[in-house]
């Protein structure tokens, strides 16, 4: 129980907060890049990455991080 609610948590953060989807989907980027571009520390970025990976909204190819087709259809502004 207390997982999902940290899953919503962090979905709730990528989606309003940081508008992380609608970012990557023009800026594929690294980890790193990530970190500096929404200004947050590598390990709350890491575990952010990693969820949305795990969820099925980002994937990872070679340590660039990018939108699946079901992000970039429902979770991008506009």
């Amino acid at each position: 129980h207390r997982d999902a609610l940290y899953a919503s948590d962090m979905l709730i953060v990528a989606l309003k907060s940081l508008d992380l989807f609608t970012h990557i989907a023009d800026h594929p980027q690294t980890l790193e890049a990530i970190c500096q571009t929404f200004s947050i520390n590598r390990r709350p970025a890491d575990v952010l990455t990693t969820f949305l990976v795990a969820s099925g909204r980002l994937v990872c190819n070679q340590g660039v991080y990018s939108l699946t087709q079901s992000a970039r259809e429902f979770l991008v502004k506009g």
